[in-house]
């Protein structure tokens, strides 16, 4: 399985998105329709892990802090089109790039493993049935959702991008592999993919997952 080798520079790029993360989230965050806590006042936000992906593209997970009630962490992904990461550089979502989101299908068929900065991995995990043309076909964000981020590719898959995170395989991933591959039923969208982030400690969590044709926006 493929890996992607660290930047010589990834602590200087690390250091400086945990100041503009903690700078930029916490107005930035209540004005996403994927954030699923407005009208709860942010106290902090503060990166957990992350990792760089493709030329200019880096996936991470950050704790939000709130003046009152628990804490929640969320997956945002960003372009970096600068290292020191001044004001304003986190408003970008790299999810409207169709470069990244390219890039996102290459590392499935790369089936790529991807270092992060607190030493976990982000794992580009494929199906049996995702097949090697599937990398030529153009990406396109759909704008309808509220809770979770999609990506479609031509009409033939569809990525869906976790934003609040659980610990743990999320529910559609591990039916849908079963369904996919063992009971092999085939009145649901197949399963091409899942994206995994396996932390330094602790159990694997779903960042993502890939299906072929669109299912019903969340």
């Amino acid at each position: 399985m493929a890996s992607r080798p660290r930047r010589s520079d990834d602590a200087r790029i690390v250091a400086a998105l945990e100041r503009a993360v903690a700078r930029e989230l916490p107005p930035l965050l209540p004005r996403q329709r994927w954030f699923g806590d407005k009208g709860r006042a942010i106290s902090a936000v503060a990166l957990r892990d992350g990792a760089a992906l493709g030329a200019r593209g880096w996936w991470g997970l950050v704790d939000v802090s709130f003046a009152a009630g628990p804490d929640q962490t969320y997956a945002v992904a960003f372009l970096l089109d600068h290292d020191d990461l001044a004001p304003g550089a986190l408003s970008t979502d790299a999810f409207d790039d169709e470069e990244f989101c390219r890039e996102l299908l290459g590392a499935f068929a790369q089936q790529l493993t991807v270092p992060t900065c607190r030493g976990g991995a982000v794992r580009f995990v494929r199906t049996e049935r995702f097949l090697p043309d599937a990398v030529t076909k153009a990406p396109r964000r759909l704008t309808g959702e509220q809770s979770n981020t999609s990506v479609i590719y031509d009409t033939a898959l569809v990525l869906k991008a976790i934003r609040k995170i659980r610990p743990g395989i999320a529910i559609d991933c591990e039916v849908g592999a079963f369904l996919t591959a063992r009971a092999r039923f085939p009145h649901v969208p197949p399963l091409a993919g899942s994206i995994e982030y396996a932390p330094a400690g602790g159990p694997v969590t779903t960042l993502g997952v890939l299906r072929f044709h669109p299912p019903p926006c969340v």
